[in-house]
């Protein structure tokens, strides 16, 4: 591929297929789920604080969410 690439790299064909990656379909599929799904947990949980005494609601940072089990 590095010899097609130096040969034609004054082609604006080449440049334009090289920055192109094609990623499968499942993998774009779920990424845009995951991205749906955290935008509407990030959303639910601003409404919540926007609708709720001060106080009541503990900020949860992102990274605190993902945690299972503390070691204590």
């Amino acid at each position: 591929m590095k010899s097609i690439k130096s040969r034609y790299v004054h082609l604006p064909e080449l440049r334009r297929i090289d920055r192109h990656r094609s990623v499968p379909k499942a993998i774009s599929t779920a990424t845009k789920t995951k991205r749906v799904m955290i935008d509407s947990q990030k959303r639910k949980e601003e409404n919540l604080k926007k609708h709720s005494k001060e106080g009541k609601v503990l900020k949860l940072t992102e990274r605190s969410n993902h945690l299972v089990a503390s070691e204590e």
